[in-house]
């Protein structure tokens, strides 16, 4: 017995909280709960897990802390990006597009965040350094000194052209 079996056996009125339906990749696919004759319906659609099956057959019932930990990894895998040289006129447009957040600005360099972000914790950053400039995704936490470190190492390694 794997452990997405074991979570329809220990899944209960009580603990319905805690799963949810995943099949891999980058979001969760329904929440659940445990209706009033004791079956496991996913929250969105009512559906069974069997019945969810019929159109995703990797549905699984899982661990809301375990599917959580995956789609970290998955969302790292698919949207974290290191820097790449971009001309003056993208970082610009960018500047301009939508009010910039976490704006710094420090001697020749400066760097600034989407305030859209792309998929959970990642969004779009710029970053000048002199006269030249970079597109990279990362976590929205990322401080400026870090952002301006891995540019810094992108043009040290010569890895500037998109």
């Amino acid at each position: 017995m794997n452990d997405h079996e074991k979570n329809m056996k220990e899944i209960t009125k009580e603990n319905w909280r805690n799963y949810c339906i995943y099949s891999g990749g980058t979001t969760l696919q329904d929440l659940v709960f445990v209706d009033d004759v004791g079956v496991v319906r996913s929250q969105c659609f009512r559906k069974t897990l069997p019945e969810y099956r019929t159109e995703n057959p990797n549905a699984e019932l899982w661990l809301y802390e375990d599917a959580f930990k995956e789609i970290e990894k998955a969302q790292e895998r698919e949207y974290k990006h290191p820097p790449v040289e971009i001309t003056e006129e993208r970082f610009s447009e960018m500047l301009n597009v939508l009010p910039p957040d976490d704006w710094a600005r420090g001697g020749t360099t400066e760097s600034f965040k989407m305030c859209e972000k792309m998929m959970g914790v990642y969004t779009s950053i710029f970053c000048r350094i002199g006269d030249r400039y970079f597109e990279m995704m990362d976590d929205y936490k990322t401080r400026h000194d870090v952002i301006r470190d891995m540019c810094r190492e992108t043009i040290q390694k010569g890895q500037v052209t998109a």
